[in-house]
């Protein structure tokens, strides 16, 4: 075929919706195109495409790292998406069949071409199995399976509520989620054989469930807590503390494994409550810095975690025992993992494991702790977040897992009283995002489990890639005062492989690279530069991730000037420390949010230390911005209102009373680290504010059940 009628279908996929924000997928295909059409096919291989264009070692082992074929199942599946949707009328096709990685071209006449109407039945076939999916499974249950027949249903949310994270109970009987509506976050339980969910009473802003080996009971995360509460009623109780909810396991022997703190090994305590101890430590070999997400094999005495490195790509599945504090590696992974159990019985089941955003399996010997075979993609994209998929198993071969969330947002702009007055940009997922001084464009970073940066002009649809870097991660964006540069957070290995080292990076919007501004150990989430353009706000939770702390860094000067400086030095946590505009000149005050009242609250405090403070905020509050004459302070209340506060000018700081301007839809923060500052932005008169307002049409993805599941 023409190359170049090849290199326009690529350049035609490539500029689609389909592939906007898919940075890896997108040089994936090139790389392949190109390659062939070089007539260099017999080099695409695994290890070329992982060393060449993934950023792995020359050692790479598929073995023991499937990122070549997770990236090439997203890339079949983008395809196929691609070409039964905008593509459909496409004369060039570009395909990477199973089996390899080498594409395959063809061409069709336009009379071949036609839209892909499903067959009536099985358009009835679908809307059964959504609308009656609890009366397939009710069957399913009540007689017994062939396990050569396999039953795939999706279980939805509540009317109007967003499915958060869910879990399949041990039995394979029910479902347990959390789930958001308009009356907050709940812990929802769903009886597979029922079309009903019920929330279960005292659960309120509970995260991350997990289930007792019976069935009978769930624990999760509240706040600070882990608590259990049985399902069939009754109030939770509390038997440990967390600082945030990252995974928890309930042993057939009474104990329950979680991470008492974002960094550090996991604990074991009593499922009665009680005392616990160390069940994990990190190995510095490896240069871990947490252990997160247990899930205990059937012996309930050995258990899975993942162990997450400061070295890219070097996350790992560990096995550990309730009997020791060592554990023994298995292989890399971007998540955490699950047992499987093998519907023909045995100790060899499957390890499945979140990698490159999708779902792996791979042959695993609970007797012997041992892999066997090559990892296999089970499902290209599911929902993730923070090392954990939303996938389990049940002890009868139960699969539930979700896929990745649609995009479910939309910019918009509303006045004071919340009316909207314009959208704008398409549908979104950003985590993230800043917006220009001159309000016409915004920085995005779109993905939290490995983010990149973009830049997108609000009149057009299309964002355009500003920074990635497959060694590392890029987040917080945040423009210059100018609007001609942006700043972003990086964290990338030391020099030699070892601790996690966190960089602010500067690059102007016409430039191809990045240069460093800052560096150091752990990482920096930016969140301010000054309207003079000499000083950078970020916190960091590092070392200890017990706590938040703010620094504040000049970009001008000599090098002593360049060493950060703490902001508002103390036992408590701070950050999302945001200068007041005063044009030319350093900044006058910093408004900022402290948790040293033992809930969130925002302070203004004096620049450049804050000795001088003034609380702003008096029943919680979180993410300060100022208007941009400094007249007036915004911040989001804990119950979500986006409050005002009138500052009085003079040289001493003083403020009118807070008034509720209306419901922001922003939710309180979850534990460190925080979102960045983009989650809403004032304009420059203050009567107008940007939003990423939840669509209340796009729902959440539902839950995909599969019983029993057996590998392909």
């Amino acid at each position: 075929m023409d190359p170049e009628l090849v290199r326009k279908q690529l350049d035609r996929i490539l500029s689609s919706a389909t592939f906007a924000g898919a940075d890896r997928s997108s040089r994936f295909l090139r790389f392949v195109v190109e390659r062939a059409l070089s007539g260099r096919a017999v080099e695409i291989k695994e290890s070329v495409i992982a060393v060449e264009l993934l950023g792995r070692n020359p050692s790479f082992d598929p073995k023991t790292d499937p990122i070549v074929r997770a990236e090439a199942a997203r890339l079949r599946t983008r395809l196929e998406t691609y070409y039964n949707s905008e593509g459909t009328a496409d004369l060039v096709r570009i395909a990477m069949p199973k089996g390899g990685y080498a594409p395959e071209f063809s061409e069709q006449k336009r009379e071949a071409v036609r839209p892909h109407v499903p067959h009536l039945a099985l358009l009835l076939a679908a809307g059964a199995l959504l609308g009656g999916a609890a009366v397939v499974v009710m069957l399913g249950l009540r007689k017994p399976l062939d396990t050569r027949d396999t039953l795939r249903l999706s279980v939805l949310p509540p009317r109007g509520a967003s499915i958060e994270s869910s879990v399949i109970s041990p039995d394979g009987r029910r479902i347990a989620f959390t789930a958001i509506a308009e009356d907050g976050k709940k812990l929802w339980v769903r009886e597979l054989d029922s079309l009903e969910a019920k929330a279960l009473a005292g659960t309120e802003d509970a995260s991350l469930p997990f289930w007792s080996p019976d069935s009978h009971a769930l624990g999760f995360f509240h706040r600070n807590e882990v608590k259990v509460i049985q399902i069939s009623g009754g109030p939770a109780k509390t038997i440990a503390s967390a600082r945030i909810g990252l995974g928890g396991a309930w042993s057939s022997r009474g104990i329950v494994v979680f991470p008492p703190w974002p960094s550090g090994g996991l604990l074991q305590v009593s499922a009665d409550g009680g005392t616990g101890k160390v069940a994990t430590t990190l190995d510095p070999s490896h240069s871990e810095s947490a252990h997160r997400f247990p899930a205990f094999l059937p012996d309930g005495r050995h258990f899975l975690f993942l162990a997450v490195s400061s070295r890219p790509a070097e996350s790992s599945i560990r096995v550990g025992s309730l009997d020791s504090t060592s554990s023994k590696r298995l292989l890399n992974a971007d998540g955490a993992a699950v047992y499987a159990p093998n519907p023909g019985g045995g100790r060899v089941g499957y390890l499945l494991y979140l990698y490159s955003g999708g779902i792996m399996a791979q042959l695993f010997d609970t007797g012997n702790l041992e892999l066997s075979g090559m990892p296999v993609p089970v499902a290209p994209e599911i929902a993730s977040s923070l090392g954990r998929g939303d996938l389990s198993v049940s002890k009868t071969g139960v699969l539930a897992y979700r896929t990745a969330a649609p995009k479910h947002r939309q910019l918009a702009w509303v006045d004071r009283d919340g009316r909207p007055l314009q959208t704008l940009g398409p549908r979104n997922s950003f985590y993230t995002w800043s917006l220009s001084p001159d309000e016409k464009r915004i920085a995005i970073q779109d993905e939290l489990r490995h983010g990149s940066i973009w830049t997108m002009d609000l009149d057009h649809d299309s964002p355009t890639l500003l920074a990635s870097d497959a060694r590392a991660a890029e987040f917080f964006p945040i423009w210059s005062p100018a609007g001609s540069e942006i700043l972003f957070s990086k964290n990338q290995s030391g020099p030699t492989g070892g601790e996690l080292v966190g960089e602010i990076e500067r690059q102007a919007l016409t430039a191809r690279t990045a240069a460093t501004v800052l560096g150091g150990p752990g990482p920096k989430f930016l969140t301010d530069w000054s309207s003079d353009g000499r000083f950078v706000a970020y916190f960091t939770p590092w070392p200890e991730w017990k706590k938040t702390t703010a620094y504040i860094a000049s970009l001008r000067g000599p090098d002593s000037e360049q060493v950060p400086w703490q902001f508002a030095p103390g036992p408590h946590s701070v950050s999302g420390a945001c200068f007041s505009p005063d044009s030319d000149r350093e900044p006058r005050w910093v408004a900022y949010t402290s948790n040293e009242t033992g809930r969130d609250e925002v302070y203004v405090g004096s620049f450049p230390h804050g000795e001088q403070k003034w609380r702003v905020s008096t029943g919680g509050g979180w993410q300060p911005h100022w208007r941009h004459d400094g007249r007036e302070l915004f911040y989001v209340a804990l119950d979500g209102n986006l409050m005002a506060v009138e500052v009085k000018p003079g040289s001493i700081f003083r403020q009118d009373v807070a008034r509720a301007l209306f419901p922001s839809g922003i939710r309180p923060p979850q534990g460190p680290p925080d979102p960045g500052p983009g989650n809403y932005a004032v304009s420059r008169n203050g009567r107008s504010f940007l939003i990423n307002q939840a669509i209340e049409d796009a729902g959440s993805a539902a839950i995909t059940v599969v019983t029993p599941w057996v590998p392909k």
